[in-house]
């Protein structure tokens, strides 16, 4: 089911609602399969805390890690780990879809997202405090580390 956000993000984009309703175009000019990368917090905890930008609240995945380092930088020190999704994206509009699985089910599951590039780092970047690690978990579920270790841990994440 789509949901309104997704719809109006759908009427932005001139996408199509779904992946599988992508894939079943004509149109699927510009779309590759590719890496999508993202980074979560680490936690004791159920489900995914990953970064998010702070106005829209959705996740960020870029297909470059160099950009999630980038935005990493903005953050406070919390430790994390990288994460990774298949993605079938448009290189020139940055329009994504996650690759849910291989079924009907989970194609039509599959809708449209803004991923992130260099242009849209820069453009929301504007703005103090774009980024925000997503948790609303009382202290002590994420564990703080030193700043140095958080850049140790940056530092380490792959090259590209």
């Amino acid at each position: 089911m789509v949901t309104r956000r997704c719809q109006q993000l759908i009427n932005i984009m001139n996408t199509k609602p779904t992946l599988y309703n992508l894939l079943r175009s004509r149109n699927q000019q510009g779309f590759v399969l590719a890496v999508g990368y993202y980074l979560e917090l680490v936690h004791d905890s159920a489900g995914m805390l990953p970064i998010v930008e702070s106005d829209s609240g959705q996740m960020v995945i870029a297909t470059d890690i160099n950009l999630l380092k980038r935005v990493c930088r903005t953050l406070p020190p919390r430790k994390f780990k990288l994460g990774i999704q298949l993605v079938y994206i448009n290189s020139k509009t940055g329009r994504a879809y996650s690759i849910l699985g291989y079924d009907k089910r989970a194609l039509i599951r599959a809708t449209p997202f803004q991923s992130l590039t260099d242009s849209r780092f820069r453009k929301l970047s504007k703005k103090r405090g774009a980024f925000k690690w997503c948790s609303q978990w009382p202290s002590g579920l994420v564990e703080e580390i030193s700043i140095k270790d958080f850049q140790t841990a940056i530092n380490f994440l792959p090259q590209q």
